[in-house]
């Protein structure tokens, strides 16, 4: 099949049919042949075609393309969006890095300003088979050799396709070289000075010479790659929701009885659905602390902010603010008035003989005030005082399972001595209790909601 047809073919499947698409125009052979197919198909399926073009400054030559660009695009009647990256405004180090974020903000721009749901970019087999060999080289996660995708989801609104994806250089050139189509030459792809550069120049030839269907192999490859990782996917996904607990949390010991590469596609699944990137080093630790029996808490930081954190019998994603509790904050107990710590809780001093209780309430009995009485959080080395000593606040904390990241933010009743009286919530000094002849006087309430 030619390349007309193929095209003709390729914008119809892609559901671009007189669709309202942004043009990434660079001058180079590629996009030149690209908009050439676009404004030579049957004005039935024709899109209407929009030009974004960027002019990077990199270039002596960048001056005569721009005057090309807009005068071309003002003779076919074409809308023409410029945008110009000042020299100056270039890094000193990863120009290209840069230069490709300048051009999809600038394109998501326009195309949000001009509401334009797709853009068109001129890949093909050749960039596809680079960037598969660039990735294999580099190593990291299964999932990156899948390439450039024939159309994906860009910027969350817009849809970004690829109608030349498949088609090699060598079949570009040659259709320009028939239509006799000008296009112009970027000297830094002549260059060896890029890892892409050398693969295009170097090693994908070589390959090609070894067999001539290098490329098409490779797409296919890529293409079977992304069916199995999504049906893996899918059924991984199903796997996480089988250990997930109503509160949002899973449950370790469920996790512990995947089969064992179930425990990481499982933990890559979560990891993906905050859209959190984890590493192949980040993932073996992750599955070293959840296999952990002899250590019932811990975190793995997966970076941007992200841990992963395991509390006794679940573990979860959270992502880590400052969550610092002052532990100077404290607040005096006042007879028959309420304390407001937040809009759902709240601590008060009552005589028995006014308090009404009400459901859920927390309540420490005392027979006497001869001493002023706060509240606030745990510090170093507090104790409980009991009758048989005393026992520190923190093996209370952890007797009862409380997690690290919820410890600070437990409540202490205390005297004005640090005399600790109640762990609220979980357990009451021996010596608050009145004795067996004495009378209640007063009680201290704590309410949540």
């Amino acid at each position: 099949m030619d390349l007309e047809k193929q095209f003709y073919q390729r914008i119809q499947n892609l559901g671009l049919a007189r669709k309202k698409v942004l043009v990434a125009y660079s001058t180079g052979v590629d996009s030149t042949v690209l908009l050439h197919l676009l404004q030579t198909l049957p004005v039935a399926v024709r899109p209407q075609i929009y030009v974004a073009y960027i002019d990077h400054q990199i270039r002596e030559q960048s001056v005569v393309e721009t005057a090309y660009v807009k005068e071309y695009c003002r003779r076919q009647h074409l809308p023409l969006f410029v945008k110009v990256w000042p020299r100056a405004d270039h890094p000193a180090t990863g120009v290209e890095a840069a230069g490709r974020e300048i051009r999809y903000h600038f394109f998501a721009e326009t195309m949000q300003r001009e509401g334009i749901p797709y853009l068109v970019t001129a890949h093909h087999a050749n960039d596809q088979a680079e960037t598969f060999l660039m990735k294999l080289l580099r190593g990291g996660d299964l999932e990156q050799l899948v390439g450039i995708r024939h159309q994906r989801q860009f910027q969350g609104k817009f849809r970004l396709v690829r109608p030349l994806l498949g088609i090699s250089k060598a079949t570009l050139r040659h259709y320009a070289t028939v239509h006799q189509l000008k296009y112009f030459e970027d000297y830094t792809n002549h260059t060896d000075d890029y890892l892409r550069n050398r693969m295009r120049h170097n090693v994908v030839p070589r390959l090609q010479a070894e067999n001539e269907q290098t490329l098409a192999h490779i797409q296919e490859y890529q293409d079977q790659l992304a069916d199995v990782l999504m049906v893996a996917q899918a059924a991984a996904a199903a796997k996480l929701d089988e250990i997930k607990l109503r509160t949002g949390r899973y449950l370790v010991a469920y996790w512990v009885r995947l089969a064992s590469p179930w425990k990481k596609l499982v933990l890559k699944e979560l990891c993906r659905t905050q859209h959190v990137q984890i590493t192949g080093e980040q993932l073996e630790q992750c599955v070293a602390l959840l296999r952990n029996d002899s250590k019932p808490q811990g975190q793995v930081m997966l970076g941007q902010s992200w841990w992963l954190v395991k509390e006794y019998t679940v573990f979860y994603l959270a992502q880590r603010a400052d969550n610092h509790v002052d532990s100077d904050e404290k607040y005096e107990l006042k007879l028959n008035q309420w304390v407001n710590i937040s809009a759902y809780e709240r601590f008060g001093l009552f005589e028995v003989t006014t308090y009404q209780p009400e459901l859920h309430d927390d309540v420490l009995k005392i027979d006497s005030l001869d001493k002023p009485l706060y509240i606030r959080h745990r510090r170093p080395h507090d104790r409980l005082k009991t009758t048989s000593g005393s026992q520190k606040v923190k093996r209370i904390l952890i007797d009862h399972k409380i997690p690290r990241s919820q410890r600070d933010q437990i409540w202490l009743v205390t005297t004005d001595e640090n005399e600790v009286l109640w762990v609220v919530g979980l357990k009451k000094s021996d010596l608050s209790r009145p004795a067996d002849h004495a009378k209640i006087q007063y009680v201290i309430v704590h309410q949540s909601r």
